[in-house]
């Protein structure tokens, strides 16, 4: 009679410790879900932000580094960024012209 009972008891309480876990990592996903969101909503709108002024100085390719700086020293949760250009878009600059500012 013992060993059904505890048989009993111990599958009741294995089931409910398996949705409850699946319960907690759930939320633990979702919460890092949104964070992942909010943090690429950042990046997103710092960039469009400044879509403007690299545009209106894409003729002269050495200010383009004091943007790039700028959005770096700006925005905590952008640790580098970089423009790429096609190859030989700046011939003076070279065949391959990135310029990359990191924090």
């Amino acid at each position: 009679m013992m060993a059904v009972i505890a048989g009993v008891v111990y599958f009741t309480v294995s089931e409910y410790m398996d949705d409850e876990a699946e319960m907690r990592f759930q939320i633990v996903m979702m919460r890092a879900h949104r964070e992942i969101q909010r943090r690429l909503s950042d990046v997103y709108v710092a960039t469009n932000n400044n879509v403007h002024e690299i545009e209106r100085d894409i003729d002269d390719p050495d200010k383009l580094y004091a943007h790039l700086e700028r959005i770096v020293k700006e925005n905590p949760w952008i640790v580098s960024c970089g423009l790429l250009f096609v190859p030989d878009y700046y011939p003076e600059k070279g065949k391959y012209f990135v310029p990359f500012a990191s924090a």
